[in-house]
């Protein structure tokens, strides 16, 4: 036999050896990590922290590069016939570029501004800032160009005001300097400069209601761009309370209702204004599982549906949402009467994953599910208008069975414009799933029915957003339906398409509560991924990670 040379010999036995032990996911929380206790990784608490009454502390992903969503350098990648994209976790999904034929409408958002921000006098800073907020930001925001009210009413209100001019002048540098670091400081001393203007005019005893409701939703969307997660709420509160001293109901006696505003508001601009207020609010209720500040369909339009730069076809559809929600407060007041809690406002009770009714006791579920037990095998009701509908607010049942009848039979207006009826479509398909969620928060025991009828209209949202073409008008409007297919989404190809449609928002039009928004799903999903559910295991939701993050999210 021939002898193995000795180096020979130790370098195999080397390349056979194989390491021992096991890998650990690190899915449980920080303090059970440290206190060296194995964590049941329950979410939000886990129930180590819940028992001992310590801080659930939550280890946030790890990223590969500088940010988690390209800026400059972003670009698609072409490979063996598909698009690889960056996404916002550290890995690289590739997409068919078949799914996404449609052609990308540039508008060139992005002009060239020469020299840095700051060395020109303010004059100077200011018309630059103009003139980008009219030529690029107003068209950024609008979802359709023919009515593109953020130029056709600010602008001419701001030329007779200095109030709505500096917070415009705020909104355009605010926007620029995301895309341009030498305007960050113009920036900050333009916001200052339009919070203290609009201190003075609520001060002021010959204040212009329609001036200061315009200064404060122009904030509220400046600071929801900016990916704040509380500020923008306080201007929608703001421009709430503008609303009520307005109308005919005393101020601070109850919910404002529709009625209340018939009167207040009803120039062209006022009209406007109240549509746009609608928008963040019926959003911001969404969000917040909460009733939205002004219930009712006080900005109804008088000719019947119309394009709009906030809802392009979908009025109707935004009241409906409107009414989803007012039909939860109701529930959770409902709810919270039975297990004799008051005293806490709906809004605040939804920020506690706690609040949902499957956290009370069975009996006090059961009470609340018997007005809701035929709403599975209702087959017919008569059909009334909503707006005058006559039925008792107690009788939760019919209530979500006409809103569901209401919009499985919408349809949208005639319009040439295939992309906004594909966006209406989308908007009315989300309605649904934030119906069915609501159903299913308060009817627990209806969860794997609710579960099914989801599946349709997330199948549905994503179908209608790839009809749409990247960088389109409407696009600007995509957020809320996206948001809502993808924290119901279990498909890897939904997921994928969802986050890539909404790193190409994020990009485009530096929208940073798309990139919040994003990181909800983000989180949502990889802890929906590495958690196993089983029988009477609660599914982890997205209101659990706002909840826990203390988010106040702008869906708009």
């Amino acid at each position: 036999m021939t002898a193995v040379p000795e180096a020979e010999s130790s370098s195999e036995k080397r390349r056979v050896r194989k390491r021992t032990g096991t890998t650990r996911e690190r899915t449980g929380c920080v303090t059970c990590r440290r206190r060296k206790k194995k964590c049941d990784g329950g979410y939000p608490i886990c129930d180590h922290c819940r028992r001992l009454n310590f801080e659930c502390v939550r280890e946030e992903p790890r990223q590969t590069g500088s940010s988690a969503v390209p800026d400059a350098s972003y670009s698609l990648i072409k490979h063996n016939d598909k698009t690889i994209l960056p996404t916002s976790s550290s890995t690289i999904l590739t997409l068919p570029a078949g799914n996404w034929a449609a052609p990308i409408l540039s508008l060139d958002p992005v002009a060239a501004w020469p020299g840095a921000a700051g060395n020109s006098t303010p004059a100077t800073n200011r018309r630059v800032l103009l003139r980008y907020y009219l030529q690029t930001l107003s068209t950024l925001l609008t979802s359709t160009l023919e009515n593109n009210c953020f130029a056709s009413v600010f602008l001419p209100m701001a030329t007779e005001s200095q109030l709505l001019l500096n917070a415009i002048i705020a909104h355009s540098s605010s926007h620029l300097s995301m895309r341009d670091k030498s305007y960050e400081i113009l920036a900050l001393q333009s916001r200052c400069t339009a919070l203290n203007s609009l201190s003075s005019s609520l001060a002021s005893p010959n204040r212009d209601s329609e001036l200061d409701l315009s200064c404060c939703l122009v904030l509220c969307s400046m600071e929801s761009i900016l990916g704040d997660t509380s500020k923008w709420y306080q201007h929608l509160l703001g421009a709430s309370q503008i609303m009520r001293s307005s109308s005919a109901s005393p101020f601070g006696q109850g919910q404002l209702s529709a009625q209340d505003l018939s009167a207040a508001f009803n120039s062209f601009e006022g009209r406007w204004l109240k549509r746009n207020f609608a928008y963040h609010d019926v959003m911001a209720a969404v969000a917040l599982n909460g009733r939205p500040l002004i219930p009712g369909y006080y900005w109804k339009p008088d000719a019947g549906d119309v394009v709009d730069s906030y809802f392009g076809l979908g009025s109707k559809l935004i009241y409906l949402i409107s009414e989803i929600s007012v039909l939860n407060a109701d529930m959770n007041e409902s709810t919270a009467s039975i297990s004799g809690t008051s005293g806490t406002s709906c809004t605040s009770k939804s920020s506690s994953p706690e609040s949902s009714a499957s956290s009370h006791s069975p009996d006090e579920v059961d009470q609340v599910a018997d007005q809701m037990a035929d709403y599975m095998d209702i087959e017919t009701l008569p059909r009334d208008d909503r707006e005058n509908s006559s039925v008792p607010t107690s009788d939760f049942s019919t209530r979500a069975y006409l809103l569901e009848t209401e919009l499985q039979e919408w349809t949208p207006p005639d319009c040439q414009d295939i992309h906004l009826v594909a966006m209406a479509e989308a908007y009315r398909n989300a309605a649904l799933i934030h119906l069915y969620r609501v159903l299913r928060q308060h009817l627990p025991d209806l969860t794997p029915t609710l579960d099914r009828k989801i599946e349709a209209p997330v199948k549905a949202i994503i179908e209608n957003v790839e009809k749409m073409p990247i960088r389109c008008l409407p696009e600007t409007s995509i957020l809320f339906p996206l948001f809502m297919a993808g924290g119901e989404a279990e498909s890897p190809e939904h997921i994928r398409a969802i986050r890539q449609r909404l790193q190409d928002v994020l990009h485009y039009r530096h929208f940073h509560n798309v990139e919040v928004s994003l990181a909800v799903l983000d989180e949502l999903w990889r802890l929906r991924s590495g958690t196993k559910s089983g029988p009477g295991q609660k599914r982890i939701d997205w209101l659990d990670v706002l909840a826990r993050r203390k988010w106040k999210l702008s869906l708009t």
